[in-house]
């Protein structure tokens, strides 16, 4: 349960920042909470992993829009 990419955009929210990060399944969004105060947040084109854990998985069924 891990993808590779590299970010492409960074926004910072207030409590966390927003990702979207580019990978061979597509643009993923993330969201990271700012609880570490010095940590350096990542930055566009810097190369990540994501990964969940298997529990945190579930399918999305696409909208009618989506599939016209």
């Amino acid at each position: 349960n891990a993808l590779e990419g590299a970010i492409s955009e960074v926004a910072y929210i207030g409590v966390s920042n927003q990702y979207i990060v580019n990978t061979l399944a597509g643009p993923l969004t993330v969201y990271v909470q700012n609880a570490d105060p010095g940590a350096r947040p990542a930055r566009a084109g810097d190369a990540v992993t994501v990964s969940w854990s298997a529990e945190a998985t579930f399918v999305v069924e696409p909208t009618k829009e989506a599939e016209e």
